[in-house]
């Protein structure tokens, strides 16, 4: 069997001024995972909880709780999708999906045929269900390490344990039953595989100086005999919605849909200090005051993503953002006049439907000016298609 193993790592970093108060829970083992009936897969969520952010994480693709899932720990009736400080119930996310998307090659199986195809944990928009999942009961399950003495934390495996919270998950893209796999509206085809197991570990920490991210590490293997999977790209499809649980999304104070993203690549501290950062956040527009002062429902800080560490370091990036609409003339992201094809499946220019209007985005290799500059004319003039009406 050919393996082709590609090593990610990547975290989620929380930086704010929010002064309040962090909830100390106990964790409790109570209803620890949600378990499926034995002729589905094992599928289970987990929530990070030993540092200052709470974070969702599943054995089938996706982090956050876009499905409203309940709280495995029964803290709370829902898990928290990634709630910063932890117990406030400020949250910074809504749910993020792994997509994979590489380009298939068959010539070893005596078939020359090349298609390009993307595995996802969710669309996000489409109303595709995931193509990740782990395996039937009684595997499948996520397993649990922790560096902190069983008394203390009465769960999980101690040996081998990296942080003081591991979640291990593996799940593959080989799935292919309908009555859960669902094919894609835009490509009007059953999902196919590209043959993909992902072995994820998570990690989380108490002490202050890790206590504001959690990271990830994705081993990705080809367990193909017979397809060479080129061009690899793995991406993070995140919607990132700011607000607290208390607030209506679409209601007055606009909730998720008032929310601003870019990328920085450098980090100015108070006293002048640089730093190279190359990450992609998100924040509310304002910090959503109350009667024109910010109190506890005020989400004032910023949620974001970043590579740390890769197989090579001669690896492509890029970053994407785009406004999801009913109207295919407001559905728009920012593009390049020379990767700009005609609207992608669905209609519109900004969400990409199908496999490979997907894989376009994830290659594409832009880094797309920040959300609030978007109305600026001038973009024309520096090789960016004309801003949307």
């Amino acid at each position: 069997m050919r393996k082709l193993v590609l090593w990610i790592t990547l975290f989620t970093l929380l930086a704010t001024g929010v002064d309040a108060t962090v909830m100390q829970e106990s964790l409790d083992q109570g209803n620890y995972y949600q378990a499926k009936p034995a002729a589905l897969p094992n599928t289970q969520i987990r929530v990070h909880r030993v540092g200052k952010i709470w974070l969702t994480i599943s054995n089938y693709g996706f982090f956050g709780n876009p499905d409203d899932l309940p709280d495995p720990d029964n803290i709370s009736p829902l898990a928290p999708s990634c709630m910063f400080p932890g117990g406030s119930n400020l949250e910074y996310l809504f749910g993020g999906y792994l997509w994979v998307g590489a380009e298939v090659d068959t010539v070893l199986a005596g078939n020359p045929a090349l298609d390009t195809l993307v595995s996802i944990g969710a669309d996000g928009w489409w109303s595709v269900t995931g193509e990740l999942y782990p395996s039937l009961p009684p595997g499948g399950e996520i397993l649990v390490r922790s560096t902190r003495p069983p008394d203390v934390f009465p769960y999980g495996d101690t040996i081998d344990a990296i942080s003081e919270q591991d979640f291990i998950a593996v799940y593959t893209d080989s799935h292919t039953n309908p009555s859960y796999v669902v094919p894609d509206p835009n490509d009007q085809r059953n999902h196919i595989p590209l043959g993909i197991e992902i072995i994820q570990r998570s990690y989380a920490w108490s002490y202050e100086y890790a206590e504001d991210f959690v990271l990830f590490d994705f081993d990705i293997v080809n367990m193909n005999s017979d397809k060479v999977l080129k061009n690899m790209w793995v991406g993070l499809n995140i919607d990132a919605d700011v607000l607290h649980s208390s607030e209506n999304p679409y209601g007055a104070e606009q909730g998720a849909q008032d929310d601003l993203c870019g990328f920085d690549t450098v980090y100015v501290d108070a006293e002048g200090n640089r730093a190279t950062i190359n990450t992609a956040w998100i924040a509310d527009n304002n910090g959503q005051p109350y009667d024109g002062a910010y109190d506890y429902r005020s989400p004032r800080g910023l949620s974001g993503v970043r590579v740390v560490r890769t197989p090579t370091a001669e690896l492509e990036y890029g970053f994407n953002w785009w406004i999801s609409n009913v109207n295919a003339a407001y559905d728009w992201s920012p593009q390049r006049v020379e990767n700009y094809r005609g609207p992608f499946p669905g209609g519109g220019n900004g969400t990409p439907g199908g496999d490979k209007a997907k894989y376009r985005v994830m290659s594409n290799g832009e880094f797309d000016y920040d959300q609030v500059w978007c109305a600026l004319s001038r973009w024309a003039d520096e090789g960016w298609m004309p801003p949307s009406p």
